[in-house]
């Protein structure tokens, strides 16, 4: 199956990048208010609100609002334009964040109110837009769920040993960005190619695989179309083989008689005990005679 460029790895780290240079944009130039980490937007928001200090509360509830609105417009041009345009729903929100962004430019200082709202705007664009990497989901604004699940999946392989654990929390771009953060530009391409042998070599035992089970395959239906001409029978070839089949089980011994009775037409009959009681027997129960008078 064809992946799709927008849950690529290299489009992954050019918008976490943006996501970070985004937050730390509007925190260090826009009055200490976070572009992308809501939670601290919100925690902010209840202090100030606590205080009563309302002008700066709203400092911080508008980029909130906006964010949410940035999500609600993602998800309708999703929604409208999946199948109705010649570009794709991402590249039309991709396209209104990076002109929102432009414009935030041009925004003097003295307007931090709606600088902060419009870049907030994009990020929620941006963080609706752009939801996984080869298939794992995945924030690009964000780093606590990214966290959560590479910590969650290296754990859960070491206790279970099951490698797509470990695939999941490797293929995590924050993981991945933290594990060559110190390494130079050669250690990582170094790495990078150790990576590609790794993987061919994989996808050549993967071959090897297919090609023995092809073979075994063919083996069989073979050996079935010969059986088939020389007429041979699934018993006379378990008889060839030296093995039961499944399908004949040794017969089971009868049970042997307990009990002895005449019925009613003067005839000897005997009773394992098993079963339905006889019936002249069972008149005699009613009567109260034991059942042990009955024995052999």
């Amino acid at each position: 199956m064809k992946k799709q460029m927008s849950e690529s790895i290299r489009l992954g780290v050019v918008l976490a990048i943006a996501g970070g240079f985004m937050d730390a944009y509007s925190y260090m130039c826009r009055g200490k208010v976070f572009a992308n980490a809501q939670t601290g937007n919100i925690l902010l928001l209840g202090i100030h609100l606590s205080e009563k200090n309302w002008s700066v509360a709203l400092r911080y509830a508008v980029p909130v609002v906006a964010f949410v609105v940035g999500i609600a417009l993602s998800d309708m041009i999703r929604l409208k334009l999946k199948e109705k345009s010649l570009l794709h729903w991402r590249q039309i929100s991709i396209l209104i964040e990076a002109f929102v962004l432009v414009g935030v430019c041009f925004i003097p200082q003295e307007y931090n109110l709606p600088a902060n709202s419009l870049t907030s705007f994009a990020c929620g664009i941006q963080v609706e837009s752009f939801r996984k990497i080869h298939g794992n989901g995945i924030a690009t604004t964000m780093c606590i769920g990214n966290l959560r699940s590479a910590t969650q999946n290296m754990c859960e392989y070491w206790h279970t040993k099951e490698k797509k654990k470990l695939k999941k929390g490797l293929t995590n771009i924050r993981r991945l960005r933290a594990d060559i953060r110190d390494l130079t530009l050669e250690q990582a391409e170094s790495s990078l190619l150790k990576l590609q042998a790794a993987v061919e070599e994989k996808r050549a035992q993967a071959a090897e695989i297919e090609q023995a089970e092809q073979e075994r395959r063919a083996r069989i239906a073979k050996y079935k179309e010969l059986i088939k001409q020389e007429g041979i029978t699934a018993e006379e070839l378990t008889a060839i083989i030296g093995a039961a089949p499944s399908s004949i089980r040794k017969k089971r011994e009868p049970r042997p008689a307990k009990y002895k009775y005449t019925d009613e037409t003067g005839q000897e009959r005997t009773w394992t005990g098993q079963g339905r009681t006889p019936r002249v027997i069972q008149k005699a129960l009613d009567k109260g005679v034991s059942l042990a008078s009955f024995e052999i």
